[in-house]
């Protein structure tokens, strides 16, 4: 079988739980994660940007400049209204540690603050790049409170702390229940709309495991020469 790498899109993210959240969006699409792509492994993009959308969009042409295929890329992260909406983009590493130990942390830094005191966004943004003129891009955002501690082991990141007008933390949906308030789910579903108005054959149902280690290997081969050319 020729495989044609310019039907696969590459996820810009090792991280499972965006993943899951990705394949149930774009289940019909070709998507090959990063982890996938050996000769990516070492492969670091610094997340140095001022916005959520700059920094995916780094992230997407970054690797679309050395794979040469359509790359998703995301920034997601917490603004906490108390403090001028940090840590922002910095949610992931304003703190080195574990997810439960930034979370822990930031609850001791709002500790005295009232119900009313401790609302926040939940921002993400979405990148699709497929060439230098398709750049397709969504933010979404979703409002809640900060817990007073920990709740909840379905969700990762912040998703203990983050607290639903219903009560419940983000950690404390079913895997359905948050996909309907997700706002990395609903920029998502707003870029798979978008894409369906591509003449460009993207959505291919029925992708064979074979031709997906095929558009892998092509992938690599892509990379390493790419490497090679600029020693």
């Amino acid at each position: 079988m020729n495989t044609d790498i310019k039907n696969v899109i590459i996820f810009a993210s090792n991280n499972k739980g965006k993943a899951k959240e990705l394949y149930k969006c774009l289940r019909e699409f070709n998507i090959i994660l990063l982890s996938e792509i050996k000769e990516l492994d070492n492969f670091i993009i610094e997340e140095s940007e001022n916005t959520f959308e700059a920094n995916a969009l780094k992230k997407a042409e970054a690797i679309s400049k050395v794979t040469d295929t359509a790359v998703i890329a995301d920034d997601s992260g917490l603004c906490i209204d108390a403090f001028d909406g940090w840590p922002g983009v910095t949610t992931k590493r304003w703190l080195e540690g574990t997810d439960r130990e930034r979370n822990l942390a930031i609850l001791e830094k709002m500790k005295g603050l009232s119900y009313k005191q401790r609302g926040c966004s939940y921002v993400s943004s979405v990148v699709l790049k497929k060439d230098d003129k398709t750049i397709l891009k969504s933010t979404c955002e979703l409002r809640g409170h900060i817990a007073y501690d920990v709740r909840g082991k379905k969700g990762f990141g912040f998703d203990e702390i983050f607290v639903l007008p219903n009560g419940k933390t983000l950690a404390e949906l079913e895997f359905s229940e948050k996909q309907a308030v997700n706002p990395r789910t609903k920029a998502l579903q707003n870029i798979r709309y978008q894409v369906t108005l591509w003449n460009y054959p993207l959505r291919i149902l029925g992708y064979r495991h074979s031709a997906k280690q095929q558009a892998i290997e092509k992938i690599n081969a892509r990379v390493e020469e790419y490497n090679n050319n600029k020693l």
